[in-house]
């Protein structure tokens, strides 16, 4: 058994939850989706039946689910309305920039970014636990075909509003 896969066995079993048989194969097919990190449930269940592995969506969604709350799994909206899943095991932190006209994901790492980051919260006296960085825009393969965004940038980050009746979020204020 690999470190990772055998990192997340342990951390099952802590919870009290074995890793069955049909987890274990959809472990596996996780893992080996290296060279592509950010899946959805779908494209995760078309590639075990093209490979010739069972499994159900119910099993699927499950088995997930316990992955992200033991942490080697997180869910990702880069388009509105579609949760894709990237495996944080081994991984280092990193961000996304993401191309609205053909839908790549662009993970890089920016030092500075990360420090701005840090001096944010320490002037808003705020204790950051993690975060989540993503950038929607064109990339460099799709500027050269001068391709069009697929779906204005805004409508991907755009909040709902508030309920009637209730108060929106509040703004932070400097410390």
């Amino acid at each position: 058994m690999n470190r990772a896969k055998a990192g997340i066995d342990a951390a099952l079993r802590e919870r009290g939850v074995r890793l069955t048989a049909p987890r274990r194969r959809i472990l596996d097919a996780i893992l080996a989706l290296r060279g592509h990190w950010h899946f959805t449930v779908e494209e995760l269940l078309e590639r075990m039946n093209a490979d010739g592995v069972p499994a159900s969506k119910s099993t699927l969604y499950r088995t997930l689910s316990l992955l992200v709350e033991t942490g080697h799994v997180e869910p990702r909206e880069f388009e509105r309305g579609q949760l894709r899943y990237e495996v944080v095991v081994g991984q280092q932190h990193h961000d996304h920039m993401i191309c609205t006209a053909c839908s790549g994901v662009h993970e890089f790492v920016d030092d500075e970014i990360e420090r701005l980051q840090e001096a944010a919260c320490r002037r808003f006296g705020f204790r950051m636990l993690g975060h989540s960085h993503r950038i929607f825009g064109l990339c460099a393969r799709c500027l050269a075909r001068g391709l069009e965004p697929a779906v204005a940038a805004p409508a991907l980050t755009a909040s709902p509003p508030p309920p009637r009746g209730t108060r929106g979020p509040r703004r932070a204020r400097p410390a």
